[in-house]
This record gives structure tokens, sequence and C-alpha cells, in this order.
């Protein structure tokens, strides 16, 4: 038995390595996932851990980053070339212009756990957390297609 099962995951790792398969995670793993206890982010119900304590490294538990806009992303202004300018990054502006709204905002946020901890008693968990958070909202408006003028 063991002589075919060796092969047979050797094949299969040369494979996943010739032909790599584009696996997509499920946008809520966190929250199902048991014996973490940052899942209390999620759902302070669920607390991750059934017993005991944890303790997070000092800078190095948690880094949230996010960054959203209304209508249009960064693909719109910065892509790939065509024919000789394929290898490159080009600027679109009339791309952009094309795909921005007449009321926009772009939005980012960033936190940063410098430290995290907790403990369950009980049927009760307590946790402390020293976070560094921020985050910017930016809006702004195109009336008329005013903002930019292109020339040629």
């Amino acid at each position: 038995m063991r002589k075919i099962i060796l092969p047979l995951l050797s094949l299969i790792f040369c494979i996943n390595l010739i032909c790599p398969v584009r696996v997509s995670a499920q946008p809520n793993t966190l929250y199902f996932m048991k014996g973490i206890p940052q899942t209390k982010d999620l759902n302070p119900a669920r607390p991750g851990i059934e017993s005991g304590w944890y303790l997070s490294l000092p800078l190095f538990s948690k880094l949230d980053l996010s960054a959203n806009a209304n209508n249009w992303s960064y693909n719109d202004l910065i892509h790939r070339g065509n024919g000789a300018k394929a290898d490159s990054l080009v600027w679109d502006f009339e791309n952009f212009l094309t795909a921005i709204d007449d009321h926009n905002f772009v939005m980012e946020t960033a936190a940063l756990t410098v430290l995290e901890g907790g403990f369950k008693k009980g049927k009760n968990f307590y946790a402390l957390s020293l976070t560094n958070r921020e985050f910017a909202e930016t809006f702004f408006d195109f009336v008329n297609h005013q903002f930019f003028h292109i020339h040629r």
C-alpha cells in the first residue's frame, strides 16, 4: 500500500506545481474557525477559545487593511498597455473619466493590534486589546466632468 501512496502523492504534488489551480476561500472563513481568538472581533458571542487564556505577540498579532471606492478602481486609471507597451503599466485618464461618477468617495482603514490577551473563566470570556486604528474618508464631486482637463 505504501508503494502506491508515495508515488501518487508525488504525482499530485508535481501536477499542482505545473498547473496551479486557483482556490478561492469563503469570505467568512474566520467566522467559522474554532480555537482562534480573533473570531470575537466578528461575533463577541464566540470567544474563540474553549478554556484557558491567550496572549498575542506584541506588534505581530493582527493587521487589518481595507480600501473602498464607490464605482471605480485603480485598474480604471492604471492598467497594462497594448501593443508596444504590453509589458508596461500605462495611465489611462479617459477610461478613468468614463468610470467615475458625479459624486465619489475613497475610504481606507487600517488597524494594528499592539497587544491582545484574554481568558475564559466558567461561561464568561474576558479580553483586553490595545489597537491603533486609523481611517480616512475623502469625498469629491465630478459634476459636468470638469474635474480634469486632458489636452492632446
